[in-house]
């Protein structure tokens, strides 16, 4: 949340300063609903709250969803369902009924006028996501493996996949991913406004890409070492 919260200011601060429109959600309401992640809940977001330097944020409001309901689906599952005992079999069909919310809410969504158009990006339509994360949770505590080729990695060893995940270089973008996603829809409208002179979302991919990453990163890793939790080092 500490890099989130400078991000969505940093981003209201810039847009402020470099207005753009359409740009709905560059509001005192706007910036409330994004600093509590609840800018997705409305008849639609796209024309109330989406903001401009921050449109990748609506899957952190789902996110946010899932962990607030985490509890409750806990309960539900291992209390309820469970009667207190550890029963996988059990939790697992519980996760599978889970799952049908998710077709569940599009059906209504697409043959009823039951919810708003901007219900699309609510919780209950990525729920299947969450499940199959649950799912594999469960999975590891019960010694379930799968075929090595699966893994890609070769009986004994390591595969090339996971050699590669695992090098120096991969581990450390992996470190500051979350705050390279954050930053980087800012960094690309900075950079076609301002240095490539374009109009937005226009001209060369592969130019605009290579910039955006080039700047994104140290960026982002500024950004991670400001607000990392934790941020100093065991002595």
């Amino acid at each position: 949340m500490p890099a989130y919260i400078v991000t969505v200011l940093i981003a209201y601060l810039v847009f402020h300063l470099r207005p753009v429109e359409p740009n709905p959600g560059h509001s005192w309401a706007g910036l409330w609903r994004h600093l509590t992640l609840t800018q997705i809940y409305s008849g639609d977001y796209v024309v109330a709250y989406m903001h401009q330097g921050l449109t990748q944020m609506w899957s952190l409001a789902v996110e946010g969803a899932f962990y607030a309901v985490l509890p409750l689906l806990a309960y539900l599952l291992l209390t309820v369902l469970s009667r207190r005992r550890w029963r996988p079999a059990v939790v697992l069909a519980g996760l599978a009924a889970l799952a049908t919310v998710s077709p569940i809410w599009l059906v209504l969504m697409h043959t009823t006028d039951w919810l708003p158009r901007g219900a699309g990006l609510w919780l209950p339509h990525y729920l299947v996501w969450f499940v199959g994360g649950m799912v594999l949770a469960l999975l590891t505590t019960t010694g379930v493996t799968c075929p090595a080729f699966l893994a890609l990695n070769s009986p004994g060893r390591p595969g090339w996949y996971e050699q590669l995940m695992g090098s120096r270089p991969m581990v450390w973008l992996g470190e500051i991913s979350y705050e390279i996603f954050l930053l980087h829809v800012i960094v690309m409208g900075l950079l076609m406004t301002l240095v490539l002179r374009w109009p937005l979302y226009t001209g060369s991919v592969a130019v605009l890409f290579t910039l955006t990453v080039a700047v994104t990163i140290p960026t982002a890793w500024l950004l991670h070492r400001l607000t990392r939790p934790g941020n100093r080092r065991p002595g």
